[in-house]
């Protein structure tokens, strides 16, 4: 039989419940909702003061759902399945926004992919690293920003961008430099690491179709310069790559911005 704490708590997960279904998240203070969402992680422990402090830690809902396991682990009381439940949590929820905030928009041509970038690169701070995700059909998943830095070849980044295409269950990938005054290419060490990176993220069936290099001298698509050609060289299916070349080997933008 639970004792008279158990019995508290479990009152006051009713209570909590309750409180949401009548009035609505939305009336609920930020360490309520974290409480909520961790209550899934364990059916009897008192989540309050715990939830109290990630949001001390933290600040806000998402940026405790968006917190490294490490982080999530230095914060008192925090068990190793409530961080994992955590960080599941998060990853379901920024899947949802990112699938519900541009469901229509599909890119699979650089023509696209410089469309998508051509009316905002003026207003990002270069130098500054994107990575976009595609799914099955070509829509855009999500646009996350890897760096604020031309830095991609790092295996901390290399992580990062696997845990946002495993989370995405994205199957296309384009990477885009904001670099600024700086030359429109990629060093010998960059070009290496690009084929490292693109053999990682088939391993997780996930493409690599596209470098775009955005500054004041223009764009330019390392797969319409062939420049992706050592990249295909060392994955296995084509066909992909293939298709993605053919639809714009006739086009070119201009550099005139």
């Amino acid at each position: 039989m639970p004792n008279d704490a158990e019995q508290y708590w479990l009152g006051h997960r009713a209570r909590l419940r309750e409180k949401a279904r009548t009035v609505g998240i939305e009336a609920l203070r930020p360490y309520e909702i974290v409480e909520l969402i961790l209550y899934q992680s364990d059916l009897r422990a008192d989540m309050a003061e715990l939830a109290r402090a990630l949001i001390g830690r933290f600040g806000t809902i998402g940026a405790v759902l968006s917190a490294p396991r490490d982080e999530l682990m230095a914060v008192p009381g925090m068990k190793r399945h409530a961080a994992d439940w955590i960080i599941r949590t998060g990853e379901l929820t920024r899947r949802f926004a990112a699938a519900s905030a541009a469901p229509q928009l599909r890119i699979w041509r650089a023509r696209d992919l410089i469309g998508f970038v051509s009316p905002v690169w003026r207003d990002v701070p270069a130098p500054q690293t994107w990575m976009l995700y595609t799914d099955y059909d070509d829509r855009l998943l999500m646009r996350s920003v890897l760096c604020d830095s031309l830095g991609w070849a790092d295996p901390m980044i290399a992580q990062q961008i696997l845990r946002e295409a495993l989370a995405l269950q994205a199957r296309r990938a384009f990477l885009v430099c904001f670099a600024g005054p700086e030359p429109l290419r990629l060093t010998p060490e960059e070009r290496e690491y690009l084929n490292s990176l693109a053999v990682t993220l088939r391993a997780v069936q996930v493409e690599l179709l596209d470098v775009l290099l955005v500054g004041e001298a223009g764009f330019h698509s390392l797969n319409q310069a062939r420049e992706m050609d050592d990249v295909r060289a060392v994955c296995d299916d084509l066909r992909l790559h293939e298709r993605y070349t053919e639809e714009d080997a006739s086009w070119r933008e201009s550099p005139d911005l």
